[in-house]
Formats: structure tokens, sequence, C-alpha cells
């Protein structure tokens, strides 16, 4: 990638990362008025909002302070790690920042700017598809001079400016190396760049002809999408046409994508936005398709979506952190298979019925399609920290689960494990193997009229199996902790939830984080400690992490919330 290319890269993924660490931002101005110079087929635009704010709010936050060069000048010191590579980092650091801090890149991108990826040729993209992809790239930005990318390119770059005629357009020239420019256009206080005149000559063609992006039905909903979700401040925008993108690589002969063109029928996009709630820092994103024309696998997934979470009783104590999905579809994990290695799916198949009496189709169809895990905590485990967990998949036929977990048994026993220990516990049979002196290192399983539990410790699945009849109902302490808003999501989510405490983890984890460290210094004889403290730290700096998702009949919705660990809780809608 070119210099030039590299920077807005990396500033983008410094802008995508960082915000959620800033506390107090002016709303910047929100519009689509880039996409009046994007072709109707345009496949995907990336927008970062108020960039300038962003790297100036950015070395003040948690993940800015883990990034800076004194911080991890300190970390690489304590690895022992040779000085050319903390020069090497101090050096690229420097190098961004000063770029990103420069009057005259301030000037080009300092405020909104966008990212975007016009339709490739087929033939180029399988001759060389990363050189098809960047010379299919423009960058679009605001400036109140077009002799802006002149200052840029000549003060910090120290790169050769002309001016070249292509067609009817006067275009900025900047030589980047010997063999490679890139090009700029200006009209006004829009500015485009790209690698090549011709990708210049198609936006501004689809400006003078009125057939832009702007009118396309995929980013009018989306517009809408984006206006009707709620932020204080929005930092990025992300645009993806999923159906442009399929005829894209039907031209294209790689197996792999075929794969990727199946799914994609009936998807017709898929927007997100990212900034500031009122509660923290917030992403929201949009999928829209047609069902009728979706794969049959995909019409299945979104035929599985949950009308009731039947694991919600797990997160009663207030764990550290909580997965569930109700996407378990057992075609799909065979088709996986069976296209990764053929042979050996016939393998794996046969030694199935040899040993347990059920084929690979059977058993994959016994579980689903709700699964997930629980992390309760850390605890002692004798010789060293284990945490506490809980796997659950649904059952649905339970004739093959007994039948697949008696087979189990018998394993374990076959091959010298002390032989199991059965607790009845109310209407079900409990079965654990003490492994070694604790609770925490006591694997144990029960299978209820619908679920399977599993769990390194039999306590866990006790109290579990006590609070049961309520697993349809999110815990009261946990739903206060969330909060109403949050809480609400994660009761109604049908297809997908995960629910994370970072500074109560970090707290946890802490003990076994020392021993780890303790570890690798004894046996590699370097030391990890200010590594260690150091991601404790960043952890520590966000009290909760929420990610909740949604399949319906013509659209798919997810959200994730983060909220630091200083922030006042509300409502963020």
């Amino acid at each position: 990638m070119k210099k030039i290319g590299l920077i807005l890269l990396v500033a983008f993924a410094l802008g995508a990362g960082s915000a959620y660490f800033f506390s107090r931002t002016k709303n910047p101005v929100s519009d689509t008025a880039y996409a009046d110079y994007l072709p109707p087929n345009t496949l995907a635009v990336i927008s970062l909002r108020d960039l300038s704010g962003l790297t100036d709010r950015f070395p003040k936050t948690a993940l800015g302070h883990f990034l800076s060069k004194e911080t991890m000048a300190a970390i690489l010191a304590d690895m022992h790690a040779d000085s050319s590579i903390v020069d090497a980092y101090a050096k690229s650091y420097d190098q961004v920042f000063s770029v990103l801090h420069n009057p005259g890149f301030r000037m080009v991108f300092g405020d909104d700017v966008e990212l975007a990826w016009l339709p490739v040729n087929s033939k180029d993209f399988s001759a060389d598809p990363r050189k098809a992809v960047e010379q299919s790239l423009v960058i679009l930005a605001t400036t109140a001079s077009n002799k802006a990318l002149e200052t840029f390119a000549g003060t910090l770059l120290h790169k050769d400016v002309d001016t070249i005629k292509k067609g009817n357009l006067d275009l900025t020239r900047v030589r980047l190396d010997s063999n490679n420019y890139l090009y700029a256009y200006a009209e006004g206080a829009r500015l485009l760049l790209a690698f090549t005149p011709e990708v210049l000559e198609h936006c501004v063609l689809a400006n003078k002809t009125g057939k832009t992006l702007q009118q396309e039905k995929n980013f009018v909903d989306a517009g809408r999408f984006w206006h009707e979700t709620s932020l204080a401040g929005n930092y990025s925008r992300e645009f993806v046409q999923l159906d442009q993108l399929r005829l894209f690589l039907v031209g294209i002969n790689n197996k792999d994508l075929k794969q990727v063109d199946r799914y994609l029928q009936g998807m017709q996009f898929v927007a997100s936005t990212a900034g500031k709630s009122e509660s923290g820092w917030k992403v929201v994103s949009l999928s829209r398709y047609t069902y009728d024309k979706l794969d049959p696998e995909v019409r299945k997934l979104i035929d599985a979506g949950a009308k009731k979470n039947i694991s919600l009783n797990l997160l009663t104590d207030n764990p550290l952190l909580y997965s569930w999905s109700s996407s378990l579809g057992a075609s799909t994990v065979l088709q996986g298979l069976s296209a990764a290695d053929p042979e050996e799916y016939k393998k794996l198949d046969g030694r199935l019925r040899r040993e347990f009496g059920l084929s690979l189709a059977e058993i994959a169809g016994t579980f689903g399609p709700q699964y997930g895990l629980v992390l309760k905590k850390i605890v002692q485990g004798g010789m060293f920290p284990l945490p506490e967990m809980v796997f659950f998949v649904q059952i649905r036929d339970h004739k093959a689960a007994e039948t697949l977990l008696a087979g189990i048994r018998q394993k374990a026993d076959a091959r010298g494990m002390a032989a199991a220990t059965r607790e009845q516990v109310g209407p079900y049979t409990m079965y654990s193997w003490a492994l070694l002196p604790g609770e925490a290192t006591r694997p144990a399983f029960v299978l209820t009229r619908d679920m399977l539990y599993m769990a390194n410790g039999p306590a866990g699945l006790k109290r579990l199996l006590s609070v049961e009849k309520e697993r349809e109902h999110l815990p009261e302490q946990v739903a206060e902790k969330l909060g109403p808003v949050l809480a609400d999501q994660v009761q109604r989510a049908n297809n997908g939830i995960f629910v994370f405490w970072p500074n109560r983890f970090a707290v946890q984890v802490k003990g076994a984080a020392d021993w780890l460290a303790d570890l690798i210094a004894a046996s590699k004889g370097r030391s990890v400690t200010r590594l260690k403290d150091e991601l404790l730290h960043l952890l520590q700096s966000t009290e909760k992490a929420v990610l909740v998702s949604d399949l319906f009949p013509d659209h798919g919705r997810a959200e994730m919330v983060l909220v630091g660990k200083q922030e006042k809780e509300k409502s963020d809608r």
C-alpha cells in the first residue's frame, strides 16, 4: 500500500478503535454528500467523522495509553526485546502522529473523510487481487482550500506535485515513487483522491449525470437507518452493498469466493454506525435481505431464531461472561466438515458408527439450536487458578443424546479414568469425575429434558438446576446492573447475546495472570509483567460490554454497547 494510503488506513483504525474511550465530544455534522460523487454500484464505503478531534483525544484514552510509544517501550524492555524493535515502534508511532497532526493533512482530512471501494474488473482481480482493489479505491474529503493537498504533499511527504489533464478534468498528481502516483480532483470543498485517474473520471461522470449512490435504494435505506439510530456523537459509518458485491464475485474463478457467493443470495446491504451514546460507546448494524431469495441454509438460520431464550437462568449470581446463540444448525456443521475434507469426513463418520452406534449426521442433529457458555468466576484449582465455567447446548433428540453420553462414560472408564460419581439432582442424574483435588477439577454433566449442561465442578450444575424453572427470565440483580434498556434487549434477543464485565474480570483474573507471568519468566527467561499489568489496566477501564443480535424475516440487527468504569449508567435510547 502506498504511504498515503497506509497513513489513512491507520487513521481509520485509530478512529474506529478509540472512539469508545472519549467522554465528551461535539457532534460533527452528519451528511451523505459524498455519495453524490459515487456510482450507484459502489461496493462499500467507510466514513470517519471529526478525524482531527479523534486524533487529539486518542492519546488521553486507556487504549491510547496502552499503544503509546512510552508504554510500548516499557513493555518491550521488560520482555528484553532488541532495542531496534523499540526504536522501530517509536519511529512508526511518531511518523503516524506527525502526519495526523500536520496542518496540511488536517486541512484535507481533518473533518469527515470517506474511503470507497468501486467495482473491480474481474479479470484484473483474478490476476492481482491486491493491486486491483487498491486501484479501485477512492478517498473523499472536504477541504477549505484546493491547494491543501499540494501543501501537504510538498511539505510533509516531500513528494513531487504537478498538474495533468485527463479528458476534461484537471488533476493534481503526487509522485509516490518512480512507478506510482496519487491523483486528486477538487470541486469546491469536495476533494477526491485515487491511485488511478480513471477512478476519478468515473466518480465525476456519476456526479455530472446524476446517476449516483445517493439515489440507490440500498443507500437510501441505510441513510434512514443512520438517521433513526440515536447517538450523542457519531464517529464512523459503514455501508456494504451485498447484492453488488455478489455480482462482482460472479465473474471471479475462485473456489472459496464461489462459496461466499452462495450465502450472498438474496442479501441486499449491511450498514453500521458507531459513536457515543448517553451511557458509553455504541455500535449498531443493520442487514437487509429478501427471505425467499436466500440460500436455504441461511433461511434455516433465520427460522431458528429463538422465541424464548431458555438459558437466562445461567446469569444467576452475576457471572463474569455469558454467551448465547440460537444458530447451531446441524446441516451447516456437516457441510462445513464434508467440504473441508470429504475423506476425513467418511473416516470420522465410520468411527462414530462403530464406537457409538450413531452417524455423524445423527450426532450433529442431536444438538441445537441454542448453545453457549458461562464464565462464573476465577477460582483456585489447587495447583493453579482455573475458570469456573458452564457449557450448555439444547437437545433435539433426547434418545440419541443419552446413547452418545453413555458411550462417552464407557470410553472414560475403559481408559482408566476414575469411575464416574452419580448423583440425583431432582429428576435428573448428574455425572462427575474427580481428576484432581478441588471442585474446579471435577468435570461434570447433566442431561435434562431439553438441555445438556457441562461444567468443571458439580456444585455449579446443582445451582443452575435449582433455578431451572426461571430459565426464561433475566435475573433481577443482573437486569439492575445492565440498566433497563440493555436488560430489555438481552431479554428479547432472538439470535445472540454476549455479556462481559471486563473490570470485574480483570480483578478476578489478576492472580491467574500473575501465576502465568511467573511461569513464563521461569520457563522462557523473559518477563511479561509490564504487558500483563497494562492489559489488566486496559480491561479495568471498561465496566461492561453487551452485544445482542436479532434476525427477522426481512432484516437482521445487532447492537454493541461498551460502558466505561467511571461513566454514570443511563438509558441510551
